[in-house]
């Protein structure tokens, strides 16, 4: 009995064998598509959080010494340029103060003008005297009066002065933009708004920067002028070009770590600046992706190449065959990886070979 159930089993083997057999040369060569080794930059990266910033931002706190705001003459969202009123701040006494040396300018200018037309009847008297005695007296008074107009004139002088301090003090009332950008906020409520808070933040759009950090361990690989690519969670397949233009010199200090005697992660400030516009909001959590090594290879797909034990190895078409050749990898990316030996420029790389796919078997490439 148990010798039947054994023919039995052994007969079954040899027809599922003839089926499979069958069936592969039914289904032909496997058809497959092809790539070649391609001259291409492969980039090591650093892939680091940061922050967008502004480069130049000027934020504007209301002075109490000047007084009550009188009036904001931006509007949030406006462009302005530098030199532009932003705050007018009310002193009735400074426009007394005006008022007054104006007054004292003219009431000096008439004394001036009093003096000089005097000054001109006594020149007359002087030349036209009848007597040695008239003369002479004429010649005094003429003295005299060059001795007032003298002190006329310093007095004009110290009332002029008093007119541009009483001036500048009210050019100091209106408050300009240092900085050329955009108004991005204004206090809603002034009479609330305290002198540690903002009135007004202008930035300027056009000169975005990325506030990052990296780590001691990796401080050494990163370089002024090295480029990066930005990329956001909250645009997804979008990116934006950066360029690294500071590498802190001195470690970024926790608070925190500095009370405890410290034993936390020394990391460096970075700075970079973006190349391209981004519609992103300040403050924006981004991913920094810095290029701190570029080599030129030839690479292959990612795909094109499998593990195979302690090996890589990739199939290469060979009159109509597919063979198995081991490859040496250097630097790779998410889609490429760079071949050192194995294979020639030439040959036909299988680009993503199946599982079931062996030496030496055969394959029509597509």
């Amino acid at each position: 009995m148990k010798k039947k159930i054994g023919i039995g089993i052994g007969i079954v083997i040899v027809i599922a064998i003839l089926i499979t057999v069958a069936i592969n040369k039914n289904a032909g060569p496997e058809v497959v598509q092809v790539t070649k080794l391609k001259k291409e930059r492969m980039n090591e990266k650093i892939v680091l959080s940061g922050t967008l910033n502004v480069k130049n931002r000027q934020n504007i706190y209301r002075k109490m010494e000047l007084g009550e705001i009188k009036d904001i003459l931006v509007e949030e969202g406006q462009d302005i340029k530098v030199g532009d009123p932003l705050i007018e701040y009310e002193s009735p006494v400074t426009d007394s103060e005006i008022e007054q040396a104006k007054l004292q300018v003219k009431t000096v200018k008439i004394q001036l003008d009093n003096l000089y037309k005097k000054k001109k009847e006594a020149q007359k008297e002087v030349n036209s005297g009848e007597s040695e005695m008239e003369r002479t007296a004429a010649k005094a008074t003429v003295e005299d009066y060059k001795q007032q107009i003298q002190l006329a004139e310093i007095e004009k002088e110290q009332s002029d002065k008093q007119l541009a301090l009483a001036r500048d003090k009210k050019s100091d009332l209106v408050i300009k933009s240092k900085i050329a950008g955009k108004v991005i906020q204004i206090a809603e409520d002034l009479e609330q708004s305290q002198s540690q808070e903002p009135v007004i933040v202008i930035v300027d759009p056009k000169n975005m920067v990325i506030e990052s950090s990296v780590s001691e361990y990796q401080v050494m690989d990163v370089k002024v002028d090295q480029s990066a690519v930005i990329k956001s969670d909250a645009i997804a397949d979008k990116s934006w070009r950066a360029v690294v233009t500071k590498v802190g010199e001195l470690p970024l200090q926790n608070p925190m770590e500095q009370a405890q005697g410290g034993g936390g992660q020394v990391k460096y400030p970075l700075t970079l600046r973006l190349e391209d516009e981004v519609i992103l909001k300040i403050g924006s959590k981004l991913i920094v992706e810095v290029v701190t090594d570029t080599e030129e290879g030839l690479t292959l797909p990612r795909s094109a190449v499998k593990k195979a034990g302690d090996k890589h190895i990739v199939y290469v078409v060979q009159s109509g065959k597919a063979v198995q050749k081991e490859v040496k990898m250097g630097k790779q990316d998410n889609q490429n990886v760079m071949i050192t030996s194995g294979i020639d420029k030439e040959e036909k790389v299988i680009q993503n070979p199946s599982t079931t796919l062996t030496n030496g078997a055969e394959v029509k490439v597509q």
